[in-house]
């Protein structure tokens, strides 16, 4: 909130909740062509060894930092 200053920054997001509320949506974004149509990634290395872990004696205990 601090890069518009606070009041601006609740200005701009209550008008854009009360835009949401009204219906109003984002632009689809445009859809792949060509051979980017036949593209897919699967990204599985995304954190470290310790980011997510369960503890079994508290298994809802899962993510520790």
């Amino acid at each position: 909130m601090s890069r518009f200053g606070r009041q601006r920054a609740l200005e701009m997001y209550a008008d854009w909740t009360d835009r949401v509320m009204e219906g109003e949506v984002p632009a689809a974004p445009p859809r792949p062509r060509g051979v980017e149509r036949n593209l897919v990634i699967t990204q599985w290395d995304w954190a470290d060894w310790k980011g997510l872990f369960t503890i079994r004696c508290r298994p809802t205990n899962a993510i520790q930092r």
